[in-house]
């Protein structure tokens, strides 16, 4: 700090216009500091006709000095924290904005992944149907027409899924027999499989089976795509067997084919997002599979059996 007693006689500023243009009698200035670095000067003066300012005023405007050093400081604190907030929002609209689209990314690949087993089912069956030299039993032909129509509802129902998904809509649920969801998957997908894959399905349903709480939409969403699953892992045809029983207070639905089985170091990756051994595969189906069981407390476990070929369990709690 500095305090000038008396500037017209100074000789510092005898070459200063302001001082005589102003008439300048005394004026004191103190540095503005904050953390040893200097953010400028306050500075006063008075003129000679008006009451000089005495030494004693010098402390006065040193302890100002450092009160207004410290807002000064706080301003530019405020105003760096202000700038770095908005470097940080737009960093996040740019951080949401890039997860929206990662997210489009992996529901519309979901979603085809799904809608591609439905398809499977329309075309085989329509193929089948346009075979000329091939006559069907108006009863086999209705039953072909009748799969076309489930697939059909069933792409629909994945496309209202998605669009019940983005409005967080709660899941259908529904106290359902497990034997009445499997009936209805095995004839969605029948004529598709002994068309093109050769397989025989065998199924050992439990008798008097307790009910269970679920979307039936998206049961026959899961089942149709492990069994899919199954009989492509069979390229040479084989059996899958779709096994119901009754374990505790859970009901379990197995899907047991007789294919190569699953890699050992696969067992725990196959339910991981875009994880696939298919060259084709988008490596959602699974994934997918395994969220709809467990948004109802359930389980989805995969396993390869003794004798050869896997093993996929569906558990589910029984009806509340």
């Amino acid at each position: 700090p500095m305090f000038l007693g008396n500037i017209q006689e100074d000789e510092r500023f005898q070459a200063s216009a302001s001082v005589a243009r102003f008439n300048i009698g005394t004026a004191m200035c103190s540095p503005l500091i904050h953390r040893g670095k200097t953010l400028g000067v306050l500075y006063v003066d008075k003129r000679m006709e008006s009451f000089a300012f005495e030494s004693e005023d010098l402390k006065m405007l040193a302890a100002l000095a450092e009160q207004a050093a410290l807002a000064l400081a706080n301003r530019r604190l405020y105003s760096e924290l202000k700038a770095s907030l908005e470097r940080i929002e737009q960093q996040q609209e740019a951080l949401v904005q890039s997860e929206k689209l990662a997210a489009m990314g992996l529901l519309s690949a979901g979603l085809s992944h799904e809608i591609r087993n439905p398809l499977t089912v329309i075309s085989g069956n329509t193929q089948l149907l346009l075979m000329k030299n091939r006559k069907r039993k108006p009863e086999e032909r209705q039953e072909m027409l009748e799969a076309v129509d489930r697939a059909a509802e069933q792409i629909f129902s994945l496309v209202q899924g998605l669009i019940d998904f983005s409005k967080k809509r709660p899941a259908n649920l529904e106290t359902l027999n497990l034997n009445d969801v499997v009936k209805e998957t095995i004839t969605t997908v029948k004529a598709t499989l002994t068309g093109h894959y050769g397989v025989k399905i065998i199924k050992k349903l439990a008798e008097e089976l307790p009910p269970v709480d679920g979307d039936k939409r998206e049961l026959i969403q899961v089942f149709m795509n492990l069994i899919l699953n199954a009989v492509q892992a069979m390229s040479e045809g084989g059996k899958l067997t779709l096994k119901t029983a009754t374990e505790e207070d859970r009901v379990i639905v197995q899907f047991l084919d007789t294919g190569p089985g699953i890699p050992a170091d696969q067992l725990e990756r196959i339910f991981q997002a875009f994880h696939t051994q298919k060259k084709e595969g988008t490596g959602l189906g699974l994934w997918i599979a395994r969220n709809i069981i467990e948004r109802v407390d359930g389980t989805l476990t995969a396993s390869n059996q003794k004798e050869g070929g896997a093993c996929f369990e569906v558990s589910l709690p029984l009806a509340k």
